[in-house]
Parts: structure tokens; C-alpha cells; sequence
């Protein structure tokens, strides 16, 4: 069995149609995992941006603390939290 160059014009519409479907197919995979790829490392970013920010929060918090003591009874100790502005509020 041989192959012709011109047996190729005389493709089945309905291979042309698979072949173009698998080609839709294969980008909008590799669209969708470059999306979650990209929605993946934003989540990484902000959930590193509000880990440093409670954190430098907390120093804060914990350096005022340490300020305000000595003017305090003894047996008390200042506590400070950290209040959203729809708590503040109520």
C-alpha cells in the first residue's frame, strides 16, 4: 500500500472535523491549566501578603503592649486585639 501525496486533498470531512475538534480540545486545556496555574500562584501571593501583614500586626500589637505595661497594676496585663471596622461599629 502506497501513499500519495494527492490521496491527502481526499480527506473525510468528518476527520477534518475530529482533527479540528482535538485542536480546540488541546488549547482550551492548555488555557484552562494556564488559568489555574496563574489562579494557584494569586492564591500563593495573597495568602503570603496577609500572613506577613498578621504577623507584623501581632509585632505591633505585642511592642505596645510592652510600652503601656509599666503603667498598668501589676496584675493586670493589657491584651489587645485586633477588631474588623463592622465590629467597631456595633
Amino acid at each position: 500500500m502506497s501513499f500519495d501525496s494527492s490521496d491527502s486533498t481526499l480527506v473525510a470531512p468528518e476527520v477534518l472535523r475530529a482533527e479540528q475538534a482535538l485542536q480546540t480540545l488541546r488549547l482550551r486545556v492548555t488555557r484552562h491549566t494556564d488559568q489555574q496555574s496563574r489562579l494557584k500562584q494569586f492564591y500563593r501571593d495573597w495568602q503570603q501578603n496577609w500572613l506577613d501583614r498578621a504577623e507584623h500586626l501581632h509585632q505591633q500589637m505585642n511592642e505596645l503592649e510592652a510600652r503601656i505595661s509599666p503603667w498598668l497594676p501589676r496584675e493586670a496585663s493589657p491584651r489587645l486585639s485586633v477588631m474588623s471596622v463592622l465590629d467597631e461599629a456595633a
